[in-house]
């Protein structure tokens, strides 16, 4: 008998529609399993012996590509016609040139593209780009211009010459000149410093004002292992050889693999050299976790955030009261206590190396609202530094209790004067009780790398209930003065020092999703889309003197277009839940009701129809602290494609809907926003104007929202087929394999943080109330066939560290003992995380689910 790990070398293949497949034949868990084209498929028939065909990323075929009905060719259009923005700046000083980065997935060959676009303003208001220019090497995205814009850095990490025997992964430093080309390269060795950091937390970079060096986040070098020094002939002789090394550490979790001690190193791109900015003693090697640094306008100071190892907490800076084990994911979580420091800058290479730097603490966390801080920013004069912070809660309900992974931001400041710092002020704080139409609350990750319109404005994107708005915030003057002048920009008043940005006259409507994405001079870069048009760059221009013109700046395909011909109405309306039963229609919100706090937020996206009922899906996000943007996605469009009407959710707990409504979901998932997602699917069936067909429902979500089907799919007669990826299924058991195990106790409100309190292993009454919040709890046998949960597909990342893959297993196995063979169906990416999204993963998985919904 072979072991649950063990493979046959049998090759068969199978007929499944108008597929075929190469599968190999295993055994799992107990659980008889097929992988098809790298992933598991339980429904498999490995009796049927096909020869193998030429694969391509999403299991099709060449009959597949051509078949102008499947879904395969659905989807490799579609992503011709999706390009994603990468990122996307200027490169002028007078805002006339754009430089942008955009990648597609290009399913024929199985990997995704990058390419360059620069766009140019011409005399005619409008910006004109010639061809597009592919990026071959993608780990060199991250394009870091000068502040005159003469020179850009880059790293990359192949190497420049195979034949010449560069080590593969190694990392080299690029310097380019407007004009020159290359001026200047430099291989990083791997004793100073490991990856480097591009992600939203420690990324990013800034130059020195002089433009002579440049101040970046990487991964410290590593330890070599005791075992590496010894003589390989000899290693037989240890028998703990393979015994754990701090270097197996991932402190960092889900998508920081491989990354464990982040701190700031220095290049100077005049001799080509780079080096640590600090010197360290080994004893910070675990204390201080460093990144995201910004150089101030004198070139004297570096502002950067910092986060402490909680096992080296100092009792004496009052940090003893906000504890939390090491080892927990970061990805998505401000809950991870972090400072602002303020380092002393080097003046010059010979500087870097003649000692330790001064550090001084900007934001302590004694101050409530100083708990999670990230993204700091100079302003233009450098007297103030501003910052983003994820304050502690002040609720005396939450006091000691786990907190949540998401919350409301505040944007706090300090002044810089004679070198002191002044005590952080709150320039825009948590709103109290904000009626239905007012600002609920500042939510996003980070600001821009210069968000200065002016010398005292900044401009910011907010999540506000379904979208993503552009917003401007006054920072005050050290006499609490608020002074802007902001020209044509249309302002709209929800306070002395915050402002929304109204661009809606302006070729953008009013339920767009826009964000900015850099500012220069009086020019603001856009970015806009919704449902049914992937993004597109605009330029707006304020000045005292004229009036704001938005101009368009990337121009979609006639495919990309033509989407806009699939829509007949996007609606958005907010819902209160009733209370009672699942089985409950929720409510419109009456706007007139002051409890915000009651009501939640559904969007309807209806294509056209030739007056048949359209079938519906439902897709609420995960998280549960984020919320689904009205934005565009390439998978709500291959739904609309096929007739498909989608709904979604922003439940209570979600960004964007104000703090009372977000800290009403822990201590209630499984109930609270399991009932608004069911009430608001049959409010939706009940509306006779939308022309929804009840008998043809399916659910597609992942994570928190795979939890929620789960639960959903219980509910007899509401969800004919459901889709989920990677669900949490059982609290109880992912506490201990997950890499967020506070996420399980925040949610079922048990356990509390602090030293003595909060631990990794939960207890036995812990487990049990983690147990009874889950979908699993609520499986049952049930004799009449007609009420027995619809046809699911699971979705699993066989990688994924924040739902681990043996939650789907636990799904897979409890639903097939209670309701039979068939009833789940398993597709297994092994080398896939949470997200699912890599190519060709991501798009098989998009696929399949298409195969699956269209047979409502």
């Amino acid at each position: 008998m072979k072991s649950h790990q063990q493979q046959s070398q049998l090759s068969f293949g199978f007929v499944s529609g108008r597929e075929l497949c190469t599968i190999r034949h295993t055994l799992f868990s107990g659980i008889p399993i097929c992988v098809v084209g790298g992933a598991r498929d339980t429904t498999c028939n490995p009796r049927v012996y096909k020869p193998p065909t030429r694969r391509f990323g999403i299991n099709m075929t060449v009959a597949d590509l051509k078949s102008e009905n499947s879904n395969a060719k659905l989807w490799a259009v579609l992503s011709l016609d999706s390009a994603s923005l990468v990122s996307a700046k200027f490169v002028s000083s007078d805002g006339g040139k754009v430089q942008s980065i955009w990648t597609q997935r290009d399913v024929i060959a199985s990997r995704k593209r990058y390419f360059s676009s620069t766009y140019v303003h011409s005399n005619s208001d409008t910006y004109s780009s010639p061809a597009p220019v592919e990026i071959n090497n993608s780990s060199g995205l991250d394009y870091f211009h000068s502040p005159s814009g003469k020179k850009h850095l880059k790293f990359t990490t192949e190497p420049r010459n195979k034949q010449e025997g560069s080590v593969p992964g190694s990392i080299f430093a690029e310097v380019w000149t407007t004009g020159g080309g290359l001026d200047r390269v430099w291989e990083i060795d791997s004793s100073i410093h490991g990856p480097i950091f591009s992600d939203e937390w420690f990324g990013s970079g800034k130059w020195s004002p002089d433009e002579t060096m440049f101040v970046y986040t990487a991964d410290r070098p590593r330890a070599t292992p005791q075992d590496e020094t010894r003589d390989k002939d000899e290693s037989w002789l240890e028998p703990l050889q393979y015994r754990f090394h701090e270097n197996a550490r991932d402190p960092f979790g889900e998508a920081y693999i491989g990354k464990r001690s982040p701190t700031l190193f220095v290049a100077d791109v005049v001799e080509g050299v780079s080096y640590p900015l600090l010197q360290e003693n080994p004893s910070d090697l675990k204390r201080k976790i460093l990144g995201d640094p910004n150089w101030s306008p004198d070139g004297k100071l570096i502002v950067a955030t910092m986060r402490r190892a909680t096992d080296a907490v100092d009792a004496d800076e009052g940090e003893e009261g906000v504890f939390l084990p090491p080892d927990l994911g970061l990805r998505y979580c401000y809950n991870r206590m972090s400072s602002i420091v303020l380092i002393e800058a080097p003046r010059s290479r010979h500087e870097l190396t003649s000692g330790p730097r001064s550090m001084r603490i900007v934001s302590n966390a004694k101050d409530a609202d100083d708990y999670c801080c990230n993204s700091p920013r100079f302003s233009p004069s450098g007297q103030d530094i501003i910052y983003l912070s994820a304050p502690r809660y002040e609720d005396p309900s939450f006091q000691g209790k786990v907190l949540p992974h998401n919350t409301t931001k505040v944007l706090r400041a300090v002044q810089l004067r004679n070198n002191k710092l002044s005590l952080p002020r709150t320039v825009i704080s948590v709103p109290e009780n904000p009626s239905p139409k007012e600002f609920p609350g500042l939510y996003l990750h980070s600001l821009l790398a210069n968000p200065w319109l002016g010398s005292d404005a900044i401009l910011l994107t907010t999540t506000w209930g379904s979208v993503n708005k552009v917003m401007l915030a006054v920072v005050p003057r050290e006499n609490g003065e608020l002074w802007h002048e902001v020209g044509d920009l249309k302002l709209v008043d929800w306070g002395s020092a915050l402002s929304l940005v109204d661009l809606k006259d302006h070729s953008i409507n009013e339920d767009d999703n826009v964000s900015v994405l850099d500012i220069c001079e009086s020019a603001v870069l856009l970015a806009v889309s919704n449902p049914v048009m992937p993004t597109a760059l605009f330029v707006a221009r304020n000045s005292l003197s004229s009036p704001m013109t938005v101009m368009a700046v990337s121009q979609l395909s006639p495919r990309a277009r033509a989407l806009k011909r699939l829509l007949d109405v996007t609606h958005t309306v907010d819902l209160i839940l009733q209370p009672g039963k699942e089985s409950g229609i929720a409510k419109e919100y009456d706007a007139t009701i002051d409890e915000r706090s009651m009501r939640f937020q559904v969007t309807l996206i209806l294509p056209k129809t030739d007056g048949t009922k359209r079938p519906f899906i439902v897709y609420p996000h995960g998280g549960p602290h984020v919320a689904t943007l009205n934005g565009y996605s390439q998978g709500t469009a291959a739904l609309l494609k096929r007739g498909f009407a989608v709904m979604y959710v922003n439940y209570r707990g979600s960004l964007g809907l104000g703090q009372k409504s977000l800290e009403t979901l822990p201590g209630n998932v499984g109930t609270q926003e399991v009932s608004e997602v069911a009430q608001a699917t049959r409010w939706a069936l009940s509306n006779p104007g939308y022309g929804l067909d009840p008998e043809r429902v399916g659910f597609v979500g992942g994570s928190h929202s795979g939890f929620i089907g789960a639960h959903t799919s219980l509910i007899p007669g509401l969800f004919k087929r459901t889709v989920l990826r990677n669900p949490v299924v059982n609290i109880a058991t992912m506490v201990g394999a997950s890499d967020i195990p506070d996420w399980c106790f925040c949610e079922a409100n048990v356990g509390s943080q602090n030293v003595n309190g909060w631990r990794y292993a939960a207890d036995s009454e812990q487990m049990r109330v983690m147990y009874e919040v889950s979908p699993i709890s609520r499986v049952k046998p049930i004799a009449d066939p007609k009420q027995r949960p619809g046809p699911t597909l699971l979705q699993v990342g066989g990688s994924d560290r924040r739902v681990p893959p043996q939650q789907s297993l636990e799904w897979k196995r409890i639903m097939t003992q209670a309701y039979g063979e068939g009833n789940v169906t398993v597709r297994w990416y092994p080398d896939s995380g949470h997200a699912i999204d890599e190519v060709p993963n991501g798009d098989d998985a998009w696929v399949h689910a298409l195969d699956f919904l269209c047979k409502l």
